[in-house]
């Protein structure tokens, strides 16, 4: 199932005020949550959070674990173990960037945020401590990102903050 395209992709990007990707970044990046993801609400959400981990695409190499900033020393290790099979950050394999967001996805944020109506609850499960109300800076920024994806995927029903 096809639940968000290349040129929707784009399309949040210039949106939420960044440059298109390339065709091999877009490709990857729409490839892999098409392959994870069949609602569209739960791809805006996923989006949301990788165009703000990542800058727009812009900083792929983002503290050197692809297109998402982990944040304690066990993460990485985790990740590029349960990814990559070894000790190394996955940045270092441009087609691991992304899978690194979708195992936190997977492992974390799927189990805590139930049904995704609050986008919040996503944002604490990536984040924890870090990033714990909808009133946090970063929050605010990455839910207005999710509405800008959801409107350019037709979400009908859109997440609280």
């Amino acid at each position: 199932m096809t639940v968000i395209s290349g040129t929707q992709l784009n399309e949040i990007l210039t949106k939420c005020g960044f440059g298109a990707v390339a065709l091999d970044v877009s490709s990857e990046v729409v490839g892999q949550i098409n392959g994870m993801i069949t609602d569209s609400n739960e791809a805006a959400m996923f989006v949301a959070h990788l165009i703000h981990e990542c800058g727009g695409f812009e900083c792929r190499e983002e503290t050197s674990s692809g297109h998402i900033q982990l944040t304690w020393d066990d993460d990485y290790l985790a990740a590029s173990y349960r990814i990559a099979r070894d000790d190394e950050r996955p940045v270092k394999d441009p087609n691991l960037c992304t899978r690194v967001l979708q195992l936190y996805w997977d492992t974390r944020v799927r189990p805590q945020a139930g049904s995704f109506t609050s986008f919040c609850a996503t944002t604490k499960a990536l984040h924890g401590a870090l990033e714990p109300s909808p009133n946090h800076s970063n929050t605010t920024k990455r839910y207005r990102y999710y509405l800008k994806a959801a409107a350019v995927l037709g979400v009908v029903n859109v997440a609280s903050e």
